[in-house]
């Protein structure tokens, strides 16, 4: 997952890459972390725009593109759902 999740978030690819169907890297992922592998993938992805937010002047489309969304609002609705913040709400909090 560190390696590519700025560029696939789809289970599908970390499953094929283990060699392992999407439900049995769900069920490990359950089993080792009481998350879904979906769940683990977007927490990443929103750990690293926070990182980015907070320690970039990048704009939020830019930060967007970086990990992978193809429109900003596509990011910032991802952001909010993962965070319960705007991206701009939460770079002015870490401000």
């Amino acid at each position: 997952m560190e390696r590519s999740f700025a560029t696939t978030r789809a289970i599908e690819d970390y499953a094929a890459r283990l060699g392992y169907s999407p439900r049995t890297l769900t069920r490990a992922c359950l089993a080792a972390t009481g998350r879904s592998a979906k769940q683990l993938a977007d927490a990443r992805v929103a750990l690293q725009a926070q990182r980015l937010l907070a320690h970039t002047d990048l704009p939020v489309a830019a930060i967007g593109r970086a990990l992978g969304f193809t429109e900003a609002t596509n990011f910032g609705k991802f952001f909010a759902r993962e965070t319960g913040r705007t991206p701009g709400g939460f770079r002015r909090a870490q401000r």
